[in-house]
Order: structure tokens, then C-alpha cells, then sequence
């Protein structure tokens, strides 16, 4: 099983394969270790893949702030997301009680993710280039790395969402 715990201070770019296409792979130098796509414009339906398994990221209703995650193939989300007004900073909640708190930038050049108000474990920052490149830096160790992989792709979701439909999060 992918453990993010493995990973800490090592750069892991996340890239765009294409101008045309929203398709993202998360790579370790050459190899590749994750990829996210859409399926779905209107509702930003993202497909999550890594270490075998697949979850999807998707908004509630195309006007609400609220961004559901769960297994692909299921119904029920099991972590959801709630963003402020402006979509700078939201929580995350995850199965048996477990928050985290994801900030973003006012220019949507980076995102963090927090266990607690101190404790970061999440580092990512979006570069300027013609096709979307991110590099991403795990921080530190937790228990959430190592429960929920698709924690850093989503991060990266909500930066590519956030700078796709402006500074008001729809």
C-alpha cells in the first residue's frame, strides 16, 4: 500500500500530461505514482487513481461549496470537504472524527494541508508554465498520510478548481 510517509522531503511534481487534456500524473523522478482526470466538466468529476485503487472528487451541486470524496463505484462519500467564501482556506473531514485544514493562497499558487493549527503536512506550489506543474513536499509524518493516499492529488484538485472557476469558489 502507498504510505506518503515514505516520501517526506522528497519533491514529487505533479504535471500536466497536455494542453487539451485534464489529466494530471503525480511522478518520483520518472515514475509515475498517481494520476487524476476528469470525466466531467460541469460538476468537476475528478478521478483519483493510485496504488491500485480509485476515488472520485466531485461538488456537491454545481453552485454549493461543498466537495465530496468517495470510492469510485460506490454511492456514499466517506470525506467531505467545506471551503470559505473566498476558497482560501476549508476543512476536511474524514471518517471516525478526523479533521485536517487545507489552506490556499489569495493567488492560487499554493496549498497546504494541516493536521493542526502548527503541525503541516502537506507543502504544495503551482509553477508558472504553459501546461499545469505543481511540486509537491511532504512535511512531516501522520497517521492520515498513511490512512488516506489520495490526500495529495486532492490538494492539488482543489488548487486546479479553485484557479478554474476564479477568486469566488461557485
Amino acid at each position: 500500500m502507498l504510505n506518503f510517509n515514505n516520501y517526506i522531503g522528497k519533491e514529487l511534481i505533479i504535471y500536466q500530461k497536455s494542453f487539451w487534456k485534464r489529466e494530471f500524473t503525480l511522478n518520483e523522478d520518472s515514475k509515475v505514482i498517481g494520476k487524476l482526470y476528469s470525466i466531467k466538466i460541469i460538476n468537476d468529476l475528478f478521478v483519483c487513481e493510485l496504488d491500485g485503487k480509485e476515488f472520485e472528487f466531485y461538488k456537491k451541486n454545481i453552485f454549493g461549496k461543498e466537495i465530496l470524496i468517495r470510492e469510485k463505484g460506490k454511492q456514499l462519500p466517506f470525506a467531505s470537504f467545506e471551503a470559505n467564501f473566498f476558497f482560501t482556506s476549508g476543512e476536511l473531514k474524514l471518517l471516525r472524527g478526523k479533521r485536517a485544514l487545507i489552506k490556499i493562497g489569495t493567488f492560487k499558487d499554493y496549498a497546504s494541508l494541516y493536521e493542526s493549527e502548527k503541525k503541516i503536512l502537506i507543502q504544495l506550489k503551482s509553477k508558472l508554465n504553459l501546461k499545469e506543474k505543481c511540486i509537491l513536499t511532504i512535511e512531516n509524518k501522520s497517521e492520515i498520510l498513511e490512512e488516506y493516499s489520495w490526500l495529495p492529488l486532492f490538494l492539488f484538485y482543489l488548487l486546479k478548481i479553485s484557479k478554474d472557476t476564479g477568486i469566488v469558489f461557485h
